[in-house]
């Protein structure tokens, strides 16, 4: 009797916890579908997990287990294909495993031509990885930046080239972030954060901002330039 004394309220609380991150979830979904209403785009509550073709290539989505695509909001914005989403996945497992989630936004800018890159803001993981070869561009001409800031991919030189002061001061003024860049395709989160559902449509602002500035550093033609 005393045992299940102790079970019945601990399983009352077990599922309380899950009606409430049931509740939750639905909450953020129907603010996230407004969300879309009001840009005017395409929503999906549950979209698979391939969401936009080609994202595999990008080390974000290759990271962990368990990833979780939701809330799709899918639209153009100034000649941009633009798609933004809820992401989840899972690094460890049992006690020891950490949930990540944020949201992502995807831009696929034609006539734009990144550098196959990786920015993350630097830990001391990373700083002790470059001990055993875990490789960093560092930009002399910007030291504060490199201290702040993991970078990698293969053409150095583009990448140095792309990462222009304007580019850099629009990280300056955005600390934290999360960005992948190849050929005309650009990704933008911050860490476990995910966006409030009325800060969507100045967060897409804000990407679309960082494209124009890659756009000028690489020397890319403007959209639809012959």
């Amino acid at each position: 009797m005393g045992a299940l004394l102790i079970v019945l309220p601990v399983g009352a609380l077990i599922g309380g916890l899950i009606y409430f991150g049931v509740q939750q979830q639905k909450k953020r979904m129907l603010a996230m579908q407004a969300a879309a209403e009001r840009l005017g785009w395409r929503f999906q509550p549950k979209p698979a997990f391939a969401v936009v073709p080609g994202l595999e290539r990008f080390g974000l989505f290759n990271e962990g287990h368990s990833r979780q695509t939701r809330n799709l909001l899918e639209g153009e914005k100034d000649g941009h294909r633009v798609a933004v989403f809820d992401y989840t996945y899972v690094v460890g497992a049992g006690k020891s495993q950490s949930v990540f989630r944020q949201t992502v936004v995807h831009v696929h800018a034609p006539g734009l031509a990144l550098p196959g890159f990786v920015l993350r803001p630097e830990h001391i993981f990373h700083r002790i990885g470059e001990m055993f070869g875990y490789r960093d561009i560092d930009l002399e001409v910007d030291p504060d930046f490199s201290k702040r800031y993991l970078l990698r991919g293969q053409d150095e030189a583009a990448i140095r080239a792309a990462f222009d002061p304007m580019v850099r001061e629009f990280y300056d003024r955005n600390p934290k972030s999360c960005t992948e860049g190849a050929g005309p395709d650009l990704l933008f989160w911050r860490s476990s954060k995910l966006v409030a559902p009325d800060e969507i449509a100045r967060l897409v602002e804000l990407v679309l901002t960082l494209s124009g500035r890659f756009r000028e550093s690489t020397g890319a033609r403007p959209h639809g330039a012959a």
